[in-house]
């Protein structure tokens, strides 16, 4: 998908979109962050609602499947798609640092 193609389905100009976002797979690389995010958020708050070890475990699970099926376009940038990059993927590049940032601020989904 371009840049601009994403910026139709969204109802803006691809100048919009590249006034926040330099590329596609920066874009993506922040999706995939929020994503990653809303889903430790999930399965955060369905742990501490649990006791029994064996109960957090399958409510941890029930969550994760719950989370793939509620928001099926996260899912997919976060483990399906294989050409969004992953952290792994910034070593090298301009976006190196976004990895251990965000290991610093989990909850905070940056933008510079």
């Amino acid at each position: 998908m371009s840049m601009r193609k994403i910026a139709s389905r969204l109802g803006v100009t691809a100048t919009t979109l590249y006034n926040y976002y330099a590329s596609r797979d920066e874009l993506y690389f922040f999706i995939h962050i929020r994503g990653f995010e809303l889903l430790f958020e999930s399965i955060a708050s369905t742990y501490k609602a649990k006791e029994d070890p064996y109960e957090k475990l399958c409510a941890v699970i029930e969550e994760y499947i719950r989370f793939g099926i509620s928001n099926p376009d996260y899912y997919e940038v976060m483990f399906i798609n294989r050409s969004v990059p992953k952290f792994l993927d910034c070593i090298g590049t301009r976006w190196r640092r976004w990895p251990a940032v965000k290991r610093k601020h989990p909850s905070r989904l940056f933008c510079s």
